[in-house]
């Protein structure tokens, strides 16, 4: 039987709850290279047992002109080390929101809700 090998601690986020961050890299065609925006969540990346290897954090950025929410990998993120005061990014109304999971069935709906 194979022995198992301890999973390391993953790195520390790069980006902390409501830092400010300048996009470095985007989808093409959606035009954020080079704006900034403000993280309002992030989450931890997942580890690679074949590979021994943690992958990037994920973070949502907020632009504020527009009120836009986007997904991006750590490494398309440059932090700035400026932070917004979390009342700024309060919400001001309800959210709800879907993933759909493709699995083929479309019996289960992923989702969340902000009050």
């Amino acid at each position: 039987m194979a022995e198992e090998v301890a999973r390391p601690e993953p790195p520390p986020a790069a980006c902390g709850r409501f830092e400010r961050v300048v996009v470095l890299a985007d989808r093409p065609g959606e035009g954020l290279v080079g704006r900034v925006g403000t993280v309002i969540w992030c989450d931890r990346p997942c580890y690679n047992r074949r590979l021994r290897k943690w992958g990037e954090w994920a973070y949502c950025v907020h632009f504020a002109p527009e009120c836009r929410y986007r997904s991006f990998r750590e490494s398309a993120l440059r932090p700035t080390g400026e932070f917004d005061p979390e009342e700024l990014h309060r919400v001001r109304g309800f959210e709800i929101s879907f993933d759909a999971d493709f699995d083929g069935s479309m019996e289960t709906i992923e989702g969340s809700y902000r009050l």
